[in-house]
């Protein structure tokens, strides 16, 4: 999945070279990189992700959608990559 989350990366800004993205990453924890514009910086922080033994999906998305909101760009996506269902959220995101 990293290897294709930062293919993904280079497209998304060869295609769109002013594009903004952020990432918010689960697993036990959930912790985010800001919208930025910085394809380095991106794919670095995508090497660095390490799988935990729990899917913290529902809380994720929900921060996920918080970051959208906080961006002015006229188009905005939210892409998931998770390997199984929600098994860490709080009971208010379910």
């Amino acid at each position: 999945v990293q290897t294709y989350a930062s293919e993904f990366v280079d497209r998304v800004f060869t295609e769109r070279p002013n594009a903004e993205m952020g990432i918010v990453d689960f697993a036990d924890d959930i912790r985010s990189f800001p919208l930025s514009k910085d394809r380095n910086a991106l794919k670095s922080y995508i090497r660095g992700l390490q799988k935990g033994k729990f899917t913290t999906l529902y809380e994720s998305v929900d921060r996920g959608i918080d970051m959208l909101f906080q961006s002015r760009a006229q188009s905005r996506v939210l892409i998931i990559f998770t390997d199984g269902a929600d098994n860490n959220s709080g009971p208010t995101f379910t």
